[in-house]
């Protein structure tokens, strides 16, 4: 049997993890509402600034060790070296995005995917050193859920860049609405944060058959987008390339416009499709915990780890995959990786410019050397001939 106890939340924060949950949560009445799992990610007390009180459920020391885990802490290590590192990719792409090499408003829009990806690394690495269940780690919690669904519908924003470049494609070179592309990013992060919020908070205070619906319908809103955009994207790249063959003769701006929007769109093609295959595969494992109820068992850990770090390697070979697709990106990170022998380069090219005076010298030096050499070995094999004849006599 387990046994019921009322602690409170000062109490309940210092509890070994194993004691915390299940909770019931008593909010000035006498009906218990029932949290997340013991082991969920959700497994955080809200609305400090209210007076709670929590009857936790102590299981028995032999309930508490039947619990088994598929997690392999070697895979945690390496996720937290991924994410430690991956914010050096992202910072060099964003640097790299100050050259006009793509649209302003392309530009605005991959730098704040890039920026989610870096709080994406910085809130994971937090999760997984320092998660010791107090009330900062919900916001944490929250901040790493808005950036999760920032990966899965920055699709749809890069698609709806793309196809109002195609449809403005005679002067779409020449507009600098950057604020449209801000205005964008920031209804995306308003969604995403009400989506993390509502995500956390519904799984802590409602019952199951309360927030089974909302959450599901939550995470299907954000598969259809990204789904739209990926669609959207393929059919204006298919386009784009159609209108290329037809509009041989268009004005000059007009075939370079669609040119670039072919351009573009290959090189953002495969990230793309790497965003689309982690929302599909995200919101088949929620899907999945969700009708388990958030239980504990060694499926949802090895799934859970699968997609946390798939979200990190996606952090750190975006911005590689951005750079390498991209000509003059790649050259110009070539020439950053490789300056050091660029510059062993540069010396032997220096030698072999060297004024004809000094070129003339050089050779001269060679020649005596060579000369002086050969008068030595000669005399050398005078005095040993003397040497052989004197001996004879």
């Amino acid at each position: 049997m387990s046994a019921c106890v009322e602690i409170s939340w000062s109490e309940w924060a210092t509890c070994p993890a194993v004691l915390r949950t299940p909770l019931i949560l008593k909010i000035n009445s006498n009906v218990g509402i029932p949290l997340a799992s013991p082991h969920s990610p959700f497994a955080y007390p809200i609305w400090p600034q209210f007076s709670l009180v929590f009857t936790m459920i102590q299981p028995n020391e032999s309930e508490a060790n039947t619990i088994k885990t598929a997690k392999l802490p070697v895979a945690e290590y390496i996720e937290v070296a991924l994410n430690v590192l991956a914010p050096i990719w992202i910072l060099y792409f964003m640097c790299l995005l100050r050259r006009p090499f793509f649209h302003l408003n392309l530009r605005i829009l991959l730098a704040n995917f890039s920026i989610s990806l870096m709080f994406l690394t910085f809130s994971r690495v937090i999760i997984l050193l320092a998660y010791n269940g107090q009330m900062w780690m919900l916001y944490i919690s929250m901040v790493h859920d808005a950036c999760v669904f920032s990966i899965i519908d920055g699709a749809a924003l890069l698609a709806g860049e793309r196809l109002v470049a195609t449809c403005l494609v005679d002067n779409y070179e020449k507009s600098r609405n950057w604020w449209i592309a801000v205005v964008l990013c920031l209804c995306m992060w308003c969604v995403n944060g009400t989506f993390a919020y509502f995500v956390d908070i519904l799984a802590l205070t409602e019952k199951y058959e309360v927030y089974y619906s909302p959450i599901l319908t939550m995470f299907s809103i954000m598969l259809v987008m990204n789904c739209f955009g990926v669609g959207v994207f393929l059919l204006v790249n298919r386009y784009n390339k159609s209108r290329w063959k037809v509009d041989l003769q268009k004005n000059l701006t007009h075939r370079y416009q669609i040119k670039e929007n072919i351009r573009t769109s290959k090189q953002l093609l495969i990230a793309l499709l790497v965003d689309f295959v982690i929302s599909v595969y995200f919101f088949v494992i929620i899907n999945h915990r969700m009708s388990m109820r958030f239980t504990k068992n060694w499926v949802d850990d090895t799934l859970s780890q699968i997609f946390d770090f798939s979200c990190t390697l996606s952090a750190f070979l975006m911005p590689y995959l951005f750079i390498s697709s991209h000509p003059r990106l790649r050259v110009i990170a070539k020439k950053h990786f490789y300056r050091i022998k660029r510059v062993n380069v540069k010396q032997q090219n220096e030698e072999r410019r060297k004024p004809p005076g000094a070129m003339a010298q050089q050779e001269a030096n060679v020649y005596f050397n060579q000369l002086t050499s050969s008068w030595d070995n000669a005399k050398v094999k005078t005095r040993n001939a003397a040497t052989n004849r004197i001996g004879k006599k």
